[in-house]
């Protein structure tokens, strides 16, 4: 690509149409070198459109990720934002290294990290209908031992990192299900400690 002097231009709104264009404008007898610049300045504008849109860009312009690291969509960057483009040192791993550093300066004194440990004990699953609205999700449980440390697959967001005992967390209704004809379906209502903002489900056939 850094050797293009006529990038060619390639459709990059979408991949495969991207994809079927390289194609195309190899097969017509444009050269490697230009269709790899091409592609280059398609991922740019397609990011500068669709990520940046509205956004002004001002130098000085800092590059970091692990993109960064191609040559070729630095100097398309460069050529699109008519700027230097500042490629720091340890570019590939420095925003892994700030999130380091803040989580190191947020004083968190307790978490739920079990430790790397946990990798080598006898995880297990097992699953259970819910039953508490029209839903019927199928929760699973994610098991150490005979300890619950997580639950996934509910649509409502009542199980989700709740490891209590299933009776604590079940609804009001006969047999701890919320009865159909008292629910909205579309949000389990009846049932405690739900957060409103992810309360959602979709009617089983």
């Amino acid at each position: 690509a850094m050797l293009s002097d006529n990038p060619t231009n390639i459709a990059g709104r979408c991949t495969v149409f991207a994809e079927s264009d390289m194609i195309h404008k190899q097969q017509v007898g444009h050269e490697q070198k230009d269709i790899m610049m091409g592609l280059c300045h398609a991922l740019v504008r397609n990011y500068l459109s669709n990520v940046c849109n509205g956004k002004e860009i001002k130098p000085p312009v800092v590059f970091q990720g692990g993109v960064s690291a191609n040559a070729g969509i630095c100097r398309a960057f460069r050529e699109a934002l008519q700027c230097d483009i500042i490629i720091p040192p340890y570019n590939m791993v420095m925003g892994a290294y700030g999130a380091a550093l803040i989580a190191a300066q947020s004083s968190i004194v307790e978490t739920k990290f079990r430790g790397k440990e946990v990798a080598a004990r006898p995880i297990a699953t097992r699953g259970f209908e819910c039953g508490d609205c029209p839903n019927c999700c199928e929760i699973i449980e994610v098991m150490d031992d005979d300890e619950v440390i997580g639950r996934t697959g509910g649509r409502c967001g009542k199980w989700e990192g709740k490891t209590g005992p299933r009776e604590s967390l079940r609804g009001n209704g006969p047999a701890g299900a919320v009865s159909a004809a008292s629910i909205n379906c579309e949000k389990c209502g009846l049932v405690d400690d739900v957060p409103d903002l992810i309360q959602m489900g979709v009617r089983k056939k």
